[in-house]
């Protein structure tokens, strides 16, 4: 990674057993993509108890892609729920993640009777018709 990562806890002190977990979620999404320009995730815990907990995973991916996954806890559930919601974060960036991936390597499949087409071309071609 270019930049470092960046943590931030915002209304609630730093806990090191999540510090630990995002650390370890972001370097299996490495192993996926290892060209990330940067990463950064916040972790706000609100002044209104609407919701406990808020998850936000910034990444960056060259050429101008990013990669945005949030999560909120939702009401009634109970406040150790932060790794959970910081896992599901990882998981729906994982997936955006690899599917930028293939798009980026052209492992997208075409679908069937279709030829692969860029959608602007496509656009325009309807809108002379």
């Amino acid at each position: 990674m270019q930049i470092p990562v960046e943590i931030a806890f915002n209304g609630l002190e730093r806990d090191e057993a999540v510090a630990n977990l995002i650390e370890d979620k972001i370097a299996k999404l490495e192993k996926i993509c290892d060209y990330i320009v940067s990463c950064r995730i916040v972790i706000d815990r609100p002044q209104e108890v609407k919701n406990p907990y808020g998850v936000t995973l910034l990444v960056r991916v060259p050429p101008e892609n990013e990669i945005v996954a949030r999560r909120e806890s939702v009401r009634g559930q109970s406040l150790d729920s932060l790794p959970v919601l910081v896992r599901e974060v990882f998981e729906a960036a994982h997936r955006q993640l690899k599917e930028l991936v293939e798009r980026q390597r052209g492992q997208v499949k075409a679908h069937a009777g279709r030829a692969a087409r860029p959608q602007a071309v496509e656009a325009v071609e309807e809108a002379e018709e």
